[in-house]
């Protein structure tokens, strides 16, 4: 076997034929994983990427499953939006793009591209999910994560959806705007952003539900002109920008009037409300 020495380093021909070959193994390995969107209802598994390649026109059918599902992510699945939309037309029983991550993988999906139509533009339990350059927009509800569902949210917009903009147990964001929804712009048990802005949704902009001593913030942010329709029969009518159990921080973050609440104990009927016993010292609190 033939060897080559350069300095005090030898290699054999052998060796760096073998090198070269494990070199090409996740270039190989990574184009196998690329999955190509097609059709609605297509399923991207754990460690592939799915990328759209034209919108996707998810419309009501005559048989099952009625209503298709845009895309599903299962565990470390990354789905690429590519410029395109994925569009529903059931906005009581669909979802634009599922997570089903568990709490150890997460559903990633990449813009710029957009989610419309359905009622969830994302949905999951029990998961993580990260958005990039994504617009939700005319959903019922822009994201819904309500069971154990974490949302890292960067250059994000979820606007001008019929009731929650960003519903989710924890929501880390920066440079998002959620704006124009017709109930509560983002809910969270507990929330920290930076450069978000939350204006004009029909009951508070920002509504935190923090316990056991757990503080959120919001910094450099502007959460302005809410409460715009009075929906609902809670602290809703109160037309608040802010509104929360638990901390909140707010460091050079804009806001109109703010409540900090105190829910009963135990809240076992769906009359029982909160009681203000404070602010988060907004500009009319």
């Amino acid at each position: 076997m033939t060897l080559l020495c350069v300095g005090r380093y030898r290699w054999t021909i052998g060796m760096r034929v073998g090198l070269a070959a494990l070199a090409l193994v996740p270039v190989l390995a990574s184009a196998a994983g690329v999955v190509d969107i097609v059709e609605c209802g297509q399923t991207v598994e754990s460690g592939q990427v799915g990328r759209l390649r034209g919108d996707l026109e998810c419309e009501h059918l005559p048989t099952y499953p009625f209503s298709p599902d845009g895309v599903r992510l299962n565990g470390d699945a990354t789905l690429e939006l590519g410029g395109f939309t994925i569009r529903g037309t059931d906005p009581v029983n669909s979802v634009g793009v599922y997570c089903h991550s568990g709490l150890r993988g997460r559903c990633r999906v990449n813009g710029p591209g957009e989610i419309t139509g359905f009622w969830a533009g994302l949905n999951g339990g029990g998961c993580r999910m990260v958005l990039r350059d994504v617009v939700l927009r005319g959903n019922t509800n822009g994201v819904v994560g309500i069971l154990r569902c974490n949302l890292d949210a960067r250059d994000v917009r979820v606007v001008e959806n019929e009731e929650f903009g960003l519903w989710v147990s924890r929501l880390r964001a920066r440079d998002v705007t959620v704006s124009g929804n017709g109930y509560v712009g983002v809910s969270a048990g507990r929330i920290k952003a930076r450069g978000l802005t939350a204006t004009g949704n029909g009951a508070e902009g920002v509504g935190q539900a923090s316990i056991r001593g757990r503080f959120g913030r919001l910094v450099d942010s502007a959460v302005t002109g809410n409460g715009v329709t009075g929906s609902g029969s809670r602290v809703d009518q109160l037309g608040l920008d802010v509104a929360g159990a638990g901390r909140l921080v707010l460091r050079g973050t804009e806001c109109g009037r703010s409540a900090r609440l105190k829910w009963p104990r135990v809240v076992d009927s769906s009359d029982d409300r909160p009681t203000i016993v404070g602010s988060y010292g907004c500009r009319d609190d």
